[in-house]
């Protein structure tokens, strides 16, 4: 009888040593996830970050560059302000872009690879025309492969 009782107490013994184990591991373990999940959140902040950081430099100079073509552009009669754009489709590629258009104030344009439209009726041409800075949602294109672009 002795025997078993201290069988019985040394189980409960063991049972209880091995509760308080579980119990740690889950408190550890929880610690762990915790302290993880903080330096995730922070790794995906920075990396945000400098995405920002990178596409507004992006955005900068494809902004410098238009700005440039458009300055050397408006000092020239409109023929000659055609041509001049429309010759810009190897640095409109180097650039990323598909294409790069000279757009009269009627809409009507002519792009570097040689399309010919009208804007004229579009919602985003009159709200740049009342100086709005617009970005459209993406499109798909309607010269020449039917990729998908922004306007």
């Amino acid at each position: 009888m002795k025997k078993d009782k201290k069988r019985l107490i040394g189980l409960g013994l063991v049972g209880v040593i091995i509760a308080i184990m579980m119990m740690v591991i889950a408190f550890v373990g929880q610690n762990i996830e915790e302290r993880l999940q903080k330096q995730l959140g922070a790794a995906v902040q920075d990396m945000a970050d400098q995405n920002s950081f990178a596409i507004g430099k992006v955005l900068a100079h494809h902004s410098r560059l238009l700005r440039e073509i458009a300055g050397k552009a408006g000092t020239m009669p409109e023929d000659e302000r055609i041509n001049y754009v429309c010759g810009q489709r190897e640095l409109a590629e180097l650039q990323g872009y598909k294409r790069m258009a000279y757009v009269r104030k009627d809409g009507s344009f002519v792009t570097t690879d040689g399309y010919k439209g009208n804007f004229g009726d579009k919602k985003f041409f009159k709200s740049s025309m009342q100086g709005e800075m617009v970005v459209n949602e993406v499109r798909t294109d309607r010269l020449g492969r039917p990729d998908k672009i922004n306007v």
